[in-house]
């Protein structure tokens, strides 16, 4: 199971900071600290602040396969008309009859 937050120890080695910057970002309102016993913090808003963040949900993954199935399709086209072309100089190089 993944972890949902992360101490002030792990916030600091994740952003390659002190603990001291760590508590730094929390008093400039910059990272909230949880309501729950000990200083820790919620891991999407540690990881969006680290640049860490890939927001997955149905949506962007039909975006994503919709993206996917149109590269592949020219990809395909591509390769035809790479064939095409490489058949074509061939023929007039005379390497092809």
């Amino acid at each position: 199971m993944e972890k949902l937050v992360y101490t002030v120890k792990e916030v600091a080695a994740l952003l390659s900071i002190s603990e001291t910057a760590v508590y730094n970002l929390r008093n400039d309102g910059k990272l909230h600290q949880l309501p729950i016993p000990g200083v820790k913090f919620n891991r999407n808003e540690v990881e969006k602040l680290a640049g860490l963040t890939t927001e997955f949900n149905i949506v962007r993954y039909k975006q994503l396969q919709a993206e996917n199935e149109r590269l592949q399709s020219e990809n395909r086209y591509l390769r035809g008309e790479i064939r095409k072309i490489t058949s074509q100089m061939l023929v007039i190089t005379g390497e092809l009859e």
